[in-house]
């Protein structure tokens, strides 16, 4: 295994010598497109660098987010959870027995999928709105 690594290593270096070289083996195009790619892959390890500078901002600007809307309610952060499934229940409630639907979608029975709609359901929503 070390082996195979290695050659790989070696057939790395030898493609990232033979681009820079005015004859290389890829053509003009393949070139550019190459050196397009390196540069999104630099311009995303330079964003992840700039985030783990910045953590301890980010840190704080979440812990006041959540302090901000969870600590400020009766229930605080059980409420984030028992909000969406009160609401889940009650449109399953609505669609099972007041409407006489909710079969599901082939074998699996209407609740599990009705949540699996849901939960994204929510999500979007929340980002949205916030």
């Amino acid at each position: 295994m070390w082996v195979k690594e290695r050659s790989c290593a070696r057939w790395f270096r030898m493609i990232v010598i033979s681009v820079g070289k005015p004859g290389g083996f890829l053509l003009s195009d393949q070139k550019q497109n190459f050196s397009g790619y390196m540069h999104k892959i630099k311009s995303f390890l330079y964003f992840l660098k700039v985030l783990w500078q910045q953590r301890y901002v980010i840190r704080k600007l979440v812990a006041r987010d959540f302090q901000k809307k969870y600590l400020g309610s009766y229930l605080g952060l059980p409420w984030a959870f028992l909000q969406p499934a009160a609401i889940i229940l009650v449109l399953w409630f609505v669609i099972t027995i007041g409407l006489r639907g909710g079969f599901g979608h082939g074998d699996v029975p209407f609740l599990p999928w009705f949540v699996c709609g849901m939960i994204p359901w929510f999500f979007i929503s929340e980002s949205i709105t916030a």
